[in-house]
């Protein structure tokens, strides 16, 4: 039996306002580092964001590549460092009731935000995404720290891969037969700071079933945000070659809305070799 699927290559989706509903302000970032979680970093080198914080200090001492010789022995130090990430930024113009979030896609592995000397987050885990409003924590010069911790071993000892055990981190980082030992840290995704509309998007869900002759697609569209009550919102989905083949308008009773919508006569997607791998 053959099968095929509905593949959606994008939609559009916005509120019925004027202006850009998000703005990303990108943050200069520096690195230090103390043996301690109260150390106060004695200097600070210039850090890549996204990266990793033996990428900053290998550049900034000079080092060899750690994948050479044995010059990852050089990097093994870093591992049970605290390292302070830190970046300051003038307060953006927050007129008309918007909002300013720190966003990161990624942050390995143990670690705390700091916004103007207070703590406002602690997290362990180097794949859930952080999204904080800072609004009311800031100031008209501003200064944001990401403290990141050690990195996390099961035990002290053997070094080796088994110290990886119950973290979601590779172990092969830990060492391997073919691999030399460099336990990664740092700001490894998109990090910045958005300055988002009053009322935003914060997720969209779209799920379809197409029926038994494939020729419908129930569409069903689960949307949540933030001060939401009363927007109106536009929903479109666009095919290959650009024209809309579907779109739908509402408007929010609340901060979430749903529709079920249908899409007569789908052109869907195949494998190469039993038709078009069609995409919306």
């Amino acid at each position: 039996m053959r099968t095929s699927f509905l593949s959606v290559l994008f939609c559009f989706f916005a509120f019925a306002q004027s202006g850009s509903p998000t703005e990303k302000v990108k943050l200069a970032w520096e690195l230090g580092y103390g043996k301690d979680y109260t150390s106060v970093p004695s200097s600070w080198v210039p850090s890549t964001v996204p990266g990793a914080v033996q990428l900053d200090i290998a550049k900034a001492k000079k080092y060899e590549p750690y994948y050479f010789a044995e010059h990852w022995k050089d990097y093994l130090w870093m591992e049970d460092q605290y390292f302070t990430y830190r970046a300051s930024f003038d307060k953006p113009d927050l007129s008309d009731g918007k909002r300013l979030h720190f966003v990161s896609s990624g942050i390995d592995y143990e670690f705390e935000i700091i916004v103007n000397d207070e703590k406002i987050m602690h997290q362990e885990g180097m794949f859930t995404p952080v999204d904080l409003d800072i609004t009311e924590k800031l100031k008209d010069e501003n200064q944001l720290l990401v403290k990141i911790f050690p990195a996390p071993k099961l035990r002290p000892s053997p070094a080796d891969r088994t110290q990886a055990s119950q973290v979601t981190k590779p172990a092969v980082s830990y060492g391997w037969d073919w691999h030399p030992r460099l336990v990664p840290l740092g700001i490894w995704d998109d990090t910045y700071l958005e300055i988002r509309s009053k009322s935003w998007i914060d997720n969209v869900q779209i799920n379809y079933a197409l029926n038994n002759e494939l020729t419908r697609a129930d569409i069903e569209l689960d949307i949540n945000g933030f001060n939401c009550k009363g927007k109106s919102y536009l929903w479109k989905l666009i095919d290959e070659s650009g024209k809309e083949a579907l779109k739908f308008e509402g408007v929010f009773s609340g901060n979430q809305a749903k529709a079920r919508l249908t899409l007569p006569e789908p052109k869907l997607w195949w494998p190469h070799d039993h038709g078009k791998p069609y995409l919306y």
